[in-house]
């Protein structure tokens, strides 16, 4: 069973820890009911099916409201008129701008209805595609949807992974991330696409080739992709037998890209301009033809991608084959709509392809080109460029997919391999590695806040990254330079915000210390974050920092995220050993961030560099509570052992024995009563350790206190017993265990409940039965006059009021004026009142 967060009362940030990347919730569940949320995310990355699913879930809404889906050009021409209107306005322009542009041609009558929908906010939206609107314009539209939001409008929203938190942020929802295809799901796709072209041992075949022809694609599974994979069985479909010879060759995703669109262009001619057997002039013009096409389409895909001031500056003109595809459309299919000059390719992907293109072509005459292809929005182009800039280099080829195996194929070749634009593999490699990118900060005396609000990152670089890595710069020269920007491994890895590769460099050629600015203070945090130890010998001295979003320190950084070396690292800092039990914004050190994680050796590394152990956070909670609550039964030991104070109370006088018998620890509870903890002391409300267990169903760790002496009939302030709660709680096991060790099972409340008054109230009937077979008094009177016998017959559990009865209940006693046979009368409950009358 996979369960699913669905929304929050507080802020989600303090859930990000419960976050399981590789749960699972089916399509088809999405689609039951209404949505929980008024706004939900959906993120992945490019043709992972994101759109699809979002009109899948539009069809399968229901009739409880009207659907509107806008797609990012609608989106973008909607926030070119809204920019237009005045605040009040907007709403007004909404609706008009849905009637007049989404359903236009739509019959009248039927707009006049969806408008009232609309306006009566019976209607859900569904914006697709925000990654493909400009920043300016996701601001924007966020502003609306929020503001649309609180009217109750269902609302979902699509986007690639990197407006991630942007959004989780902006609507404080959690967001579901499309999962790739696994291989049982990509064999079955293939063959729905084949099987009315070969058989299934020949489908077999094809997938084992396409397989084995595309396993360097590691990080970028072309098999797991949803579109990518209809790409190629569409080349299939068109012509097997050449596309069968195509994957005995070394295989891109450029040259699947690439197929498909000569395809596209094949078809056109073949069927569309009836070219099947063109002589060699007519060949001629078809190739001219194509190539002056695809400029067209490059110039387009620019227009779709880049800022329109960064745009501007590259003087292209492509309005007039626009406004052509505009009045007749895309003869070729590659653009599937134009609005207002601004095109909708067949998938963004398509657009990010012909941009690359035409940055190989002419990224010699592009001003400030270093800066556009680095930047992280056009992270998919750059992909795109570097593999068109490879071409036939299997080691590039290899390094961008991040394959060892194929790489170390090529060692002897590593030292003058280049692509065409200059670059050796290092460093094509050093502008691959995971993106950290430098965060604000500022300075507080001698402490440096690093801004962390955005950091997303949770794993540090992958194992066959990092191996690779290691693997050029031991055969490769890091010195060198290359033709597009005459820039060194380093500075290839500083364009791209890469951290380890960084790292690496600066370790192995740098002389000169790290100063503390913003960007070694960012290259300092994430090394805390991700267990780079060896960062700490790169500073002449090693600056104070805390993060702002948490008050973490490089201390809590490096305990939260488990690692001992860089701990150990830190503790031989001189001027950093004082900070052992420096606190965060909810006041937990170091000590107590890796006993709450069961980080047992990080522990007693703290503990030995003189961490106090008795330190509570802002609510009083110690190492010693935090453990007893997570069941990290060695490091509770290890505490005790080292002076922990057992029963040291936190905020509403709450001890570790409490905690441990709230989660029903045996073994912790164990270790805590051999090391003395007081057994009775209650808590603020008046809760002993076997009052917590009793209402906690934890019947073991009830025994366990019973055995070192725990005081069985002890009641909180309003005289409830362990075994009163039990009852309440209709804890067999509990109330067995109670009732075998003597507690008094008449002993009542103040208002007069005893244990077998409120188990009848609460209807639990074994419960009942043990108290009367263990001779409890069927016939006292509570506060209010009833009986056991009373509230059973008015909450009308027949059962119970038998089993009372066969053990001697009064029937006829008034309970508040009235009988039970009366109580049954008027509360409807006619099987209980036929029982009394016979």
């Amino acid at each position: 069973m996979t369960l699913e967060w669905i929304r929050s009362k507080g802020d989600i940030s303090d859930l990000e820890r419960y976050r399981h990347e590789k749960t699972f919730v089916e399509e088809t569940n999405l689609y039951r009911g209404k949505p929980e949320n008024n706004i939900s995310l959906v993120n992945g990355d490019p043709g992972m099916g994101k759109s699809e699913l979002l009109k899948n879930v539009k069809n399968n809404c229901g009739v409880d409201f009207w659907c509107v889906f806008l797609q990012s050009m609608d989106i973008t021409l909607l926030c070119t008129r809204l920019e237009q209107t005045q605040l009040d306005l907007r709403e007004q322009e909404l609706v008009k701008f849905i009637i007049d542009i989404i359903y236009d041609g739509y019959p009248e009558f039927d707009k006049h209805v969806i408008k009232l929908l609309i306006e009566k906010y019976q209607v859900a939206y569904f914006w697709d595609a925000l990654d493909e609107i400009t920043t300016k314009n996701v601001e924007f539209v966020t502003d609306l949807i929020q503001e649309l939001s609180q009217k109750s409008c269902f609302q979902w929203i699509t986007s690639r992974c990197h407006l991630k938190k942007q959004l989780e942020k902006k609507f404080n929802v959690l967001s579901r991330s499309v999962s790739q295809f696994s291989e049982a799901e990509q064999t079955l796709y293939i063959h729905k696409r084949l099987k009315d072209l070969l058989s299934d041992e020949d489908i077999d075949k094809v997938i084992e080739k396409i397989r084995s022809t595309v396993t360097l694609v590691k990080h970028n599974d072309v098999l797991g992709t949803p579109l990518q994979v209809f790409m190629l069985t569409e080349l299939f479909r068109q012509d097997h037998a050449m596309y069968d010879d195509l994957l005995d060759k070394l295989f891109s995703l450029t040259d699947l890209y690439q197929h498909i669109i000569d395809e596209k262009f094949n078809r056109y001619y073949q069927l569309k301009a009836d070219v099947r057997a063109p002589n060699d002039i007519l060949k001629q013009v078809l190739i001219d033809h194509k190539r002056l096409m695809l400029e067209k389409y490059e110039k387009a895909g620019l227009k779709a991608l880049i800022k329109k001031e960064v745009f501007r500056h590259l003087n292209i003109e492509c309005d007039d084959f626009l406004n052509e595809i505009q009045n007749r459309a895309d003869s070729i299919g590659l653009i599937t709509e134009v609005t207002d000059s601004f095109p909708q390719f067949l998938h963004n992907s398509y657009a990010e392809f012909f941009v690359a293109k035409y940055f190989t072509e002419h990224y010699k005459e592009i001003e400030d080109f270093e800066k556009i292809i680095f930047d992280s929005r056009y992270v998919n182009v750059r992909f795109f460029f570097d593999l068109l800039t490879a071409k036939d280099s299997s080691a590039h080829i290899a390094v961008l997919y991040k394959n060892i195996d194929l790489l170390k194929q090529h060692k002897d070749d590593l030292m003058g391999c280049e692509d065409t634009g200059g670059r050796n593999v290092l460093q094509l490699a050093c502008s691959w590695g995971q993106r950290c990118p430098t965060l604000e900060m500022e300075r507080q005396e001698e402490i440096y806040i690093v801004d962390n609000e955005s950091d997303d990152l949770s794993n540090a670089e992958t194992s066959e990254y990092t191996e690779m890595l290691q693997y050029l710069l031991d055969n490769c020269d890091a010195s060198d330079s290359d033709d597009i920007f005459n820039g060194t491994s380093l500075a290839y890895a500083q364009k791209a915000d890469c951290l380890l590769a960084k790292l690496k460099l600066l370790l192995k050629h740098s002389s000169s210390k790290l100063k503390s600015n913003s960007e070694n203070i960012s290259i300092l945090y994430y090394s805390a974050k991700f267990g780079y130890e060896d960062v700490i010998d790169l500073f002449e001295e090693l600056p104070f920092v805390k993060t702002k979003k948490d008050g973490f320190s490089l201390f809590h950084l490096a305990v939260n995220y488990g690692h001992e070396k860089y701990l150990m690292k830190l503790l031989s800092v001189d001027n950093y050993k004082k900070l052992v039990d420096d606190r965060d914004k909810n006041g937990e050190t170091p000590l107590y961030e890796a006993c709450q994680n069961g980080y047992y050796n990080l522990a007693v590394l703290l503990v030995d560099h003189g961490a106090n152990i008795n330190v509570g956070t802002n609510e009083g909670s110690t190492p010693l509570h935090t453990a007893c609550l997570h069941l990290h039964t060695s490091i509770v030991k290890f505490l005790l052992q080292s002076g922990g104070n057992v029963n040291i109370t936190k905020k509403y006088g709450i001890t570790p024995l409490h905690v441990a018998c709230w989660s029903g620890h045996h073994d912790v509870v164990s270790l805590l009563l051999q090391n003395d903890a007081n057994i009775n002391l209650p808590t603020d409300d008046g809760c002993t350790p076997l009052y917590i267990a009793s209402r906690n169903r934890h019947d073991k760790v009830a025994s366990l206190l019973l055995k070192y002496g725990a005081d069985i009939n002890f009641a909180q302030e309003d005289g409830a017993t362990p075994l009163f709660i039990a009852c309440q709680e209709g804890h067999i096991k509990n109330v067995e265990v109670l009732l075998k060790a003597k507690a008094d099972f008449n002993l009542a409340t103040k208002s007069g409940e005893s244990p077998l008054y409120i188990a009848c109230q609460n209807g639990h009937i074994d419960v009942v039965r043990m108290l009367i077979n263990s001779g409890a008094d069927v016939n006292a009177v509570a506060a209010n006059g009833f009986m056991a016998i009373h509230i059973a017959c008015q909450q009308g559990y027949v059962v119970i009021v038998q089993l009372l009865i066969g053990a001697g209940a009064k029937v006829d006693i008034c309970g508040d004026g009235m009988t039970p046979l009366k109580i049954a009368l008027i509360h409807g409950h006619d099987n209980i009142v036929a029982l009394l009358q016979n």
